[in-house]
C-alpha cells in the first residue's frame, strides 16, 4: 500500500496551516505532544481538546448505543456555579458515610480488578484496562500529565476512585470507577463535586468534565451543576448550556450536507452511498503518527467504490469553508505500522444509524485533495471526470 504524503502536506492541501492548529468543527484530530505544561493544557482544554492516553484529541461526535451522537464540550467556571438542593444533600450525606483521600495518581492490581468489574457493568465502548485508559496502549509508563486521584472508602474498604489532570488554571476530570455494590452513593457525581471543591481550594478557575451527550440521558449527570457552559465550535466561544441546540451543532450540519449530496447524486443516477467511519472509536494509538499519515476526520462520508477498491475516492464536507471535498484515500484493514503490537480485528462496525448505508472497516488515510466546491453539480462533474480519467489511465 502506498504511504500518504506527510501530514503537513495533506493539511496544506486541505486548507490547514499546521498539524498543531486547533481549529473548530473538527470531527476528530489527535495531537501527541512530547511534553505538556499546565498552561498548554489550559489552552487545549479551552479549545475543546481532551486527554486520550498520552495525547490530546478533539471531536464533535461520538458513538453510544450504536448511534452517532453529538459531543459538545462543557466546562464550569468554579467562581460562578451553584449546587441545587439535591446535590448539596448528596454531598453532605457522602461526607458523613464515606471517607476519601486526594493524592498523586497510582495504579494497583486491585484497582485494575475494580476497573474490569466496572467495565463489565458499564456495557459500552470502554478501554480494555486501567493502564490503557491512562496510557492508551503505550508501553512507556512515563506521563506528560500532572494526574491526581481521589480514592473513596467505606468502613476502610476501597469502593471507588477517580483521576483528574491539573493545568495552570484548570482541572480536567478523566475517569471515575466505582463498585456496583455502592451505586447508592453516586460516586461519579460525588467525585465531580469534590473536584470542584478542590479547584476552589487550589485557585483553579475552570473545571472540564469532558463532553456532554444531549441524545443520551446516561450522561445527564454532568449537567446537574447549575452554571455549565458549552463550547460553540463555530465561534470558539463558551456559552451557557441553556443556549445549546442540537439542530445547530456541527454533527447535524454535517449530516444534512452529506444527505443533500446523496439525494442529488441519486437524482443524477450516481449511486454513491453513505458510510460510517468510526475512527475516534478505534483503539489504534497512532491515528496521526510520526511517519506523517493523515487519516480521515469525519464519522460519515459518501463513496461509490470503497468496498472493492484499495484506493477509494470519497466525499466529505468542510464545515468551516462550507465546501464539499473529493478525496483520494488509501484503505487500511489495519493501521499501516507493521512494528506496532496492536492489531485490529476485521469486523464490521455497527451500521444501524439514521443515515448510514454501510460500515467502514479499518482506517482511511487521505492521500490528496482532488477537488473542492460548495456547488454539488460541480462536485458531480468532478466525480465523472475522475472516473473517466481512471478508466483512461488503466486502458
Amino acid at each position: 500500500m502506498a504511504i500518504p504524503k506527510h501530514t503537513d502536506d495533506i493539511l496544506e492541501e486541505l486548507g490547514s496551516s499546521s498539524t498543531s492548529q486547533r481549529s473548530c468543527c473538527l470531527a476528530f484530530r489527535l495531537d501527541r505532544p512530547k511534553s505538556l505544561s499546565g498552561e498548554r493544557l489550559d489552552r487545549y482544554l479551552a479549545d475543546g481538546w481532551y486527554r486520550q492516553g498520552q495525547g490530546m484529541f478533539t471531536t464533535y461526535s461520538t458513538i453510544s448505543r450504536k448511534n452517532l451522537m453529538s459531543a459538545p464540550w462543557i466546562r464550569i467556571d468554579t467562581s460562578d456555579y451553584t449546587l441545587g438542593k439535591n446535590l448539596r444533600r448528596l454531598k453532605n450525606k457522602n461526607d458523613r458515610h464515606l471517607s476519601y483521600h486526594i493524592g498523586q495518581a497510582n495504579i494497583t492490581p486491585y484497582r485494575e480488578e475494580m476497573f474490569q468489574a466496572f467495565r463489565a457493568y458499564f456495557k459500552g465502548e470502554f478501554y480494555e484496562s486501567l493502564r490503557s485508559a491512562l496510557y492508551c496502549y503505550q508501553s512507556t509508563r512515563e506521563t506528560i500529565f500532572d494526574t491526581r486521584e481521589i480514592t473513596f472508602y467505606k468502613d476502610g474498604e476501597l469502593v471507588g476512585y477517580s483521576y483528574f489532570d491539573v493545568g495552570g488554571e484548570s482541572v480536567a476530570s478523566i475517569l471515575n470507577i466505582y463498585t456496583q455494590e455502592h451505586l447508592q452513593h453516586s460516586i461519579g457525581m460525588y467525585s465531580i463535586l469534590l473536584q470542584l471543591q478542590w479547584c476552589q481550594q487550589h485557585g483553579k478557575r475552570y473545571y472540564y468534565p469532558g463532553y456532554a451527550m444531549p441524545e443520551n440521558p446516561r450522561f445527564d449527570y454532568k449537567l446537574r451543576v447549575q452554571g455549565v457552559n458549552y463550547l460553540d465550535q463555530r465561534s470558539g466561544q463558551w456559552r451557557p448550556w441553556t443556549e445549546y441546540r442540537l439542530e445547530n451543532c456541527p454533527l447535524y450540519e454535517y449530516r444534512r450536507a452529506i444527505l443533500r449530496a446523496r439525494q442529488m447524486f441519486a437524482r443524477l443516477d450516481l449511486g454513491w452511498r453513505i458510510g460510517v467511519y468510526l475512527n475516534h472509536s478505534n483503539p489504534c494509538p497512532m491515528l496521526m503518527d510520526q511517519e506523517g499519515a493523515y487519516f480521515l476526520e469525519h464519522p460519515i462520508f459518501l463513496s461509490g467504490n470503497i468496498e472493492d477498491d484499495e484506493h477509494p475516492v470519497i466525499l466529505d464536507y468542510d464545515l468551516q469553508r462550507k465546501e464539499y471535498r473529493l478525496l483520494s484515500c488509501t484503505a487500511h484493514a489495519r493501521p499501516p505500522f507493521p512494528d506496532h503490537q496492536i492489531e485490529l480485528e476485521e469486523v464490521l462496525f455497527p451500521v444501524d444509524f439514521d443515515c448510514a448505508d454501510f460500515g467502514c472497516v479499518g482506517l482511511l488515510a487521505v492521500d490528496r485533495l482532488i477537488y473542492s466546491s460548495s456547488d454539488l453539480i460541480s462536485i458531480y462533474h468532478a466525480i465523472r471526470q475522475q472516473a473517466y480519467t481512471e478508466w483512461y489511465d488503466e486502458y
